[in-house]
């Protein structure tokens, strides 16, 4: 279904400027749980922010190369992937914020993650594998399903 908005109620949204955005193309925006917004970048960061009062939080650093993709699970950690092949697990409302890291999570780099309801983890590849975790840090490797030209092998 399509919802119409009133031009007149698009001239109170305001824009949100925040001075520490990324030094290079962001990968991924996500709105979290709580209402805080998380940016990666090809910088090898995430960087969190507090839209409501307009200000930037903190940066989580870990990564060696490029971050693909972010998600946030059921417990509120994120989780991100990267091109070194690794993906990481970032406390963000704990401090100290820990991390914990599975290296070498793919044979190349990891393009894309999700989450889904009964807590497994997705992962995918430019090695044409989709692997999929259960549980919690450390996950555990339930799966992979290797992808052949578009077929799909189990």
């Amino acid at each position: 279904d399509l919802i119409e908005i009133n031009p007149s109620v698009l001239s109170k949204i305001k824009q949100v400027k925040l001075s520490y955005w990324h030094y290079a193309e962001i990968t991924r925006l996500l709105l979290l749980s709580d209402g805080r917004v998380a940016s990666s970048s090809i910088d090898k960061t995430i960087r969190i922010y507090n839209i409501s009062k307009n200000t930037y939080e903190f940066d989580l650093k870990g990564h060696s190369e490029r971050i693909n993709d972010i998600v946030q699970n059921w417990d509120g950690q994120i989780i991100s992937c990267s091109n070194d092949l690794s993906l990481a697990f970032w406390e963000i409302n704990k401090k100290p914020r820990r991390n914990y890291i599975i290296n070498k999570a793919h044979e190349r780099a990891i393009n894309k993650i999700d989450v889904t309801n009964d807590k497994k983890l997705l992962t995918c590849s430019c090695d044409g594998i989709v692997k999929i975790w259960k549980g919690q840090a450390p996950y555990n490797l339930i799966k992979f399903i290797k992808i052949y030209l578009g077929i799909l092998k189990i």
